[in-house]
C-alpha cells in the first residue's frame, strides 16, 4: 500500500509538471500572437513613432532615423535589396527596444517574400539580388 500512495503521489507532481509545461507554452504562444505583425513601410514608421521604451524616431540618432528612412523609402519603391541592408543595419542598433527588432525583422522577411515572388517569376534582378544577399549576411 505504501507503493500505491508514492505512486499516486508521484503521478500528482508528474501531472502538476505537465501543467504547468504546458500553461508556460500557452502563455508564450498568446504573447507572441497578440503583437501586429509589420506588413508595411508605413506599419514600420508607426512602430518607431509610438512610445514604447524604444526610441522614438523625432528623437533617434540621425543614423537610426536614416536607417528607418531608407528602409521605409525603398520598400515603397519595391527595392527590396536597398531596403534588407537598411534594415539589417536598423536590426543591430542597441537604441531598439525588442517590439522594434520584431517589426524590424517583419518587415525584412515581407521584402525576401517580396524577392522570392519575382525570382519565382523569372524576375532575373530579384535572383541576382537573392544571391547577393546572400553572399553578404549580416
Amino acid at each position: 500500500m505504501v507503493q500505491s500512495v508514492d505512486s499516486d503521489w508521484t503521478l500528482t507532481q508528474m501531472r502538476m509538471k505537465y501543467f504547468s509545461v504546458i500553461a508556460s507554452i500557452c502563455a508564450i504562444l498568446l504573447t507572441g500572437c497578440a503583437r501586429k505583425k509589420v506588413e508595411t513601410a508605413k506599419d514600420l514608421q508607426e512602430v518607431f513613432e509610438k512610445p514604447g521604451g524604444g526610441v522614438l524616431l523625432k528623437t533617434a540618432p540621425p543614423e537610426v532615423q536614416s536607417m528607418v528612412g531608407q528602409a521605409v523609402t525603398a520598400m515603397e519603391k519595391h527595392d527590396e535589396m536597398t531596403a534588407v541592408m537598411a534594415l539589417r543595419d536598423l536590426r543591430a542598433s542597441p537604441q531598439l527596444n525588442d517590439a522594434q527588432v520584431l517589426a524590424v525583422e517583419d518587415l525584412m522577411k515581407k521584402a525576401y517574400e517580396n524577392l522570392a515572388a519575382r525570382a519565382d517569376h523569372g524576375d532575373q534582378q530579384a535572383i541576382a539580388t537573392i544571391q547577393m544577399l546572400r553572399m553578404n549576411p549580416r
